[in-house]
């Protein structure tokens, strides 16, 4: 065999190389990238949720724990029983409300009667709160933190 034979076979046995690493490889390396990238969101995505540990094991629970701090004036504690994509704005609006004097009302219209179960559908729990007969004072609203266990207020 030439040399020069021996030169032409390893060039096409690199391209063929080539080919292969390109049309195969090329697409293995994108789905790798690819779930590489979907992991890396899931858990950027699921972070504050397994970083929340405040609240309690039930609704009524996590409620005690929101009230308790109202009661301290905690708003920033108070604020951290909410869902966590809902603290941030709740924790400014309590600060409006301990700045405007009027949270000592707002912890006697919310204490004004016990915790009434409306509905319970699934990690979701709907809640009422006023004397009977009249008016209700809020629909608070919790939601299972499903990652770590714990209820969370999803609105009030």
């Amino acid at each position: 065999m030439s040399k020069r034979f021996i030169f032409i076979a390893a060039i096409l046995i690199l391209a063929v190389f080539l080919f292969l690493g390109i049309f195969y490889g090329y697409p293995q390396y994108q789905k790798w990238q690819l779930k590489k990238q979907s992991q890396k969101f899931l858990e950027d995505y699921l972070k504050p949720y397994k970083e929340d540990t405040y609240g309690g094991k039930t609704p009524e629970e996590t409620w005690g724990m929101f009230l308790d701090a109202l009661k301290k004036e905690d708003v920033d504690l108070a604020a951290k029983y909410f869902e966590a994509t809902r603290q941030e704005k709740t924790q400014q609006w309590l600060r409006e409300v301990k700045e405007k004097n009027v949270l000592g009302d707002m912890i006697k219209d919310l204490t004004a009667s016990g915790l009434d179960k409306v509905k319970e559908y699934g990690n979701t729990s709907e809640f009422i709160i006023g004397p009977i007969g009249q008016e209700a004072t809020a629909y608070p609203i919790f939601r299972k933190n499903t990652v770590t266990n714990i209820w969370k207020i999803s609105s009030l």
